[in-house]
């Protein structure tokens, strides 16, 4: 959630012919689904009244089109925000590719073990080893690829 430092609510009604400032103290917030912004204002029995304005997703483009047609600087707020966001989500990807190697280092001395396991059992009694060998470079095998993708997506410009 983020505190808006320089924003104001205010409120008007059918009978006023004026806006009355209500509140600075505004939050937003955004989803994978909407953009949030709430504040509290005065209720007319002496109470808070909370109010919570939703901008779906579908109308988050018109109202960045409309910021950058109305605030010049705008563009250069929008583009240093993607450029953020962007560098964020490699770094993110980095760190789950560097997990996914240490997924990989457990694995594969997993494999080894049962490697061993499969070695050492008696003759005619290794079919279980053999499935769980099996299984483990299964495993290997699809953390390697998804650290391949991480390590792609991480590189990608």
């Amino acid at each position: 959630m983020l505190w808006l430092r320089d924003s104001v609510v205010h409120r008007s009604g059918v009978t006023v012919d004026h806006w009355n400032r209500e509140t600075e103290v505004c939050r937003t917030w955004a989803t994978e689904e909407d953009l949030r912004f709430r504040f509290d204002i005065a209720s007319k029995g002496g109470g808070r009244t909370d109010i919570q304005n939703t901008i779906g997703k579908g109308d988050v483009p018109a109202l960045f089109d409309e910021i950058a047609r109305s605030i010049p600087e705008a563009k250069e707020w929008m583009a240093l925000s993607i450029s953020k966001a962007t560098a964020a989500q490699r770094a993110d990807l980095r760190e789950l590719a560097a997990l996914m190697g240490e997924v990989k280092g457990v694995v594969e001395v997993a494999a080894v073990e049962a490697e061993r396991a499969y070695a050492a059992a008696p003759f005619g009694d290794d079919h279980k080893e053999m499935e769980f060998q099996e299984s483990l470079e299964k495993a290997l095998s699809t953390v390697k690829g998804v650290r391949d993708r991480l390590d792609a997506l991480a590189a990608t410009p």
